[in-house]
């Protein structure tokens, strides 16, 4: 490979022999092919500048789509590692993940480490400074840059701290989550996951003065972080859980330092005001979790180490709190959140009570008084259950479990129990599917499906027959074709029963032209024709053809290029116009992906060709390729990383 940066004059005179051997397959396989393909050519054309080796870490600028340069960074992996590739990467450019500009960059390291500026860290550089030497090189970044004042407020992890002494100013954590919250980003979706990296780095703070047992400051800072957190939350989607993550970790920050508190000495332990913050916060990541997002999961060990370590003044006091909540609930829920949400809200919320009292002492008699006062009935046919009071949980199930997936949830359970349980169990089921029955497409559907699989498992297998046939008789596909047929084919059953079956489920999905579903059958069946067939059927009505480049609807996504992997043996000329016809799709999709999913394909039809002796209906075919597509450069740079010439 030739290589475009030319040093004259090496600038690093420091023995590169301690890092691992890195070479460019390396680097390949940490990333796609199209970024490999970018960052060599942006390492050709020199976008690399000023590089730097401080310690283990190289770091450069590199020239972009920007009008500067983007900051890029690698940690290299230290000889004798036995993974060599960098333990950790960074670039400033919106893309993320391992990006074009940090391959550029280790491929600049591989060519000639030596362009590396050998610089000594911060703490080296700064290590002989008088305090008022380091003050006035702060004052000057300051200066420079007004954003980095809310650094300097955070504290500093390592610094020590007693226990119950509180040395970190809350309103300065504050005032740094809401300033990351209003940093400028890429998009939403970058930005949840850009903040969230941010936050780690103050969250990480606390994490340390938790690990060296300053309690004090560890709850400050996670209080104030979830604090301003839920504050800011719903400006943006966090359907990745990025943010969510982060409150879970001051959730179980918090849970941990009030776990901690019991073993400590008196002295040491946080002052009672801090205390209560602590168990206020727990709280109210709890309820911003179930009232206000709708249980992401966000505390999952805080409200388990309030009711372990609340005191009982503590503990009335928590309660307080949920019983208000339960009536301002009732006040306004109607009218801001559906019924559904309302009464789940309502389940969490007794729940949580629940937890504390269980804790007190509460008796299994009060419990179920608990339950039936707030007509929790999946609980309390769950509690009844545990109790072996049977006979009145499947009276209280049969009466109360309206919904089909807790009245399965109970009867599996049950079931489960085995001997007389087993027919109660099935009894309970079918009877509410014979009075439900056509209320509920998809409740009626998984009463059927408990009873197909139960018949089957407990050796009644014309039952679990019959059950499948009605099944794939209200609802004909693949899914429940492939259940018939293995009830059908079990042991047990006549050997003659499954031929006869699968040509009549096979009529009634041709009857329903449900196209799709025979080709996933057929493939499923090892039957090459039949799919083939079943596919073209479809394409009769819903592919638009251009040519040989044709595109087809995406009425089920890699189905053709499945089909076309099956037939690749023994039809290989109906395989190469699928790939060829998936490829046509792809591109017309535009977007590095699709061109890299589009050279995939080309290379499946190429492979194809090659092995029939058809290398010049190859050429033909990407030599028309090329010329339709010249203007489309990713395209034609992926077909070059493939080789398809």
């Amino acid at each position: 490979m030739s290589r475009a940066i030319q040093q004259s004059q090496p600038v690093n005179d420091e023995p590169t022999s301690r890092f691992a051997p890195l070479s460019d397959d390396d680097i390949m396989e940490m990333t796609d092919s199209g970024s490999f393909s970018r960052g060599r050519t942006y390492f050709r054309q020199g976008a690399i500048v000023d590089p730097v080796l401080t310690g283990d870490t190289i770091s450069a600028g590199c020239w972009g789509s920007e009008v500067a340069p983007y900051q890029v960074s690698a940690t290299l992996a230290l000889e004798g590692a036995k993974d060599k590739t960098p333990t950790a990467f960074a670039c400033t450019c919106p893309r993320g993940g391992f990006c074009k500009h940090i391959v550029a960059l280790l491929l600049t390291w591989i060519d000639n480490p030596l362009v590396f500026e050998a610089r000594p860290g911060l703490a080296e550089l700064l290590a002989d400074r008088s305090p008022a030497g380091l003050i006035a090189i702060i004052e000057r970044l300051v200066t420079h840059d007004p954003e980095l004042y809310r650094l300097v407020e955070l504290p500093v992890a390592g610094e020590s701290a007693a226990p119950a002494e509180t040395t970190v100013n809350p309103a300065a954590i504050r005032r740094q989550v809401a300033a990351i919250f209003r940093m400028p980003r890429y998009d939403d979706w970058h930005s949840s996951r850009e903040i969230a990296a941010d936050l780690d780095e103050v969250l990480r703070i606390g994490q340390s003065c938790a690990g060296q047992g300053a309690w004090a400051n560890a709850v400050t800072i996670f209080i104030a972080m979830a604090a301003a957190m839920i504050e800011h939350y719903n400006q943006l989607d966090d359907s990745e859980g990025d943010l969510a993550g982060i409150l879970i970790d001051c959730d179980t920050g918090l849970a941990q330092c009030l776990d901690a508190q019991a073993s400590l000495p008196q002295n040491e332990r946080l002052p009672a005001p801090l205390r209560h913050d602590v168990i206020r916060a727990i709280f109210d990541i709890w309820r911003f979790d179930i009232y206000d997002v709708g249980g992401a999961d966000m505390s999952q060990e805080g409200p388990e180490a309030l009711v372990r370590a609340a005191t009982e003044a503590e503990r009335e006091e928590v309660l307080g709190w949920l019983t208000d909540l339960l009536r301002e609930s009732e006040k306004v829920g109607t009218a801001r959140t559906s019924d559904v949400h309302r009464d789940w809200t309502r389940r969490a919320t007794i729940g949580f009570e629940v937890m504390f009292k269980e804790e007190a002492g509460l008796a299994p008699e009060e419990l179920a008084a608990i339950y039936r006062d707030n007509e929790m009935w999946a609980e309390l046919t769950w509690l009844l259950l545990d109790q072996g009071q049977i006979t009145e949980a499947v009276a209280v199930a049969g009466r109360h479990l309206t919904r089909a997936h807790d009245l399965v949830a109970f009867a599996t359970a049950l079931r489960d129990l085995g001997g007389k349980n087993v027919e109660l169990a099935i009894d309970l089921v079918d009877a509410r599917l014979w009075e439900a029955e056509g209320k509920n497409p998809i409740e009626d559907d998984h009463l059927r499906l408990w009873l197909e699989t139960t018949y089957a498992n407990h050796g009644d297998q014309a039952k679990a027959l019959e059950m499948a046939r009605r099944r794939f008789k209200n609802a004909p596909s693949v899914t429940t074709y492939q259940a018939v047929r293995k009830v059908a084919t079990a042991q047990g059953q006549p050997e003659d029963t499954w031929p006869g079956l699968r040509a009549e489920l096979l009529r009634t999905l041709r009857g329903k032209r449900a196209w799709s579903d025979l080709v996933q059958i057929a493939l499923d069946e090892g039957d090459v024709p039949a799919a083939v067939a079943a596919l073209a059927e479809h394409d009769k009505t819903t592919t638009a053809r251009t040519g040989g480049w044709s595109t087809t609807s995406a009425w089920f996504p890699g189905l053709d290029t499945k089909v076309a992997e099956a037939a690749e043996q023994t039809m290989p000329d109906e395989a190469i116009r699928l790939y060829r016809r998936a490829a046509g799709q792809a591109i017309e999709g535009r977007g590095r992906g699709n061109y890299q999913q589009a050279a995939e394909y080309l290379a499946r039809v190429k492979r194809i060709l090659a092995a029939n002796e058809r290398t010049g209906e190859w050429m033909r075919l990407i030599t028309e390729l090329r010329a339709g597509n010249k203007r489309l450069r990713a395209l034609m740079e992926e077909l070059d990383a493939r080789k398809l010439t």
